[in-house]
């Protein structure tokens, strides 16, 4: 199995742990471990005292970024005449 995340990215981690660490950090090195799966050393500013240097995948989350259309916008795209007529 592939890392789901990879260096430079940027992610959310979420620490039920270490709360206080909590937020978007940068990925800075991946590495497959035996008992956790795969591991990742991130960018942490704030550091919690006792703080792991490497995180398990489950505490981190996607980092989605906004679309290029508002809302409005796009449900007018997805209504579009050219979406709703099927040519055979």
């Amino acid at each position: 199995m592939r890392p789901k995340f990879v260096v430079d990215e940027v992610v959310i981690l979420q620490s039920k742990d270490f709360p206080q660490c909590n937020g978007e950090t940068i990925v800075l090195e991946v590495e497959s471990h035996k008992e956790y799966g795969w591991v990742y050393k991130l960018a942490i500013k704030h550091h919690a005292e006792g703080y792991a240097d490497w995180w398990k995948e489950s505490a981190l989350r996607k980092k989605h970024y906004p679309g290029e259309l508002g809302f409005d916008d796009l449900m007018a795209s997805l209504s579009s005449p050219k979406l709703l007529t099927h040519n055979p």
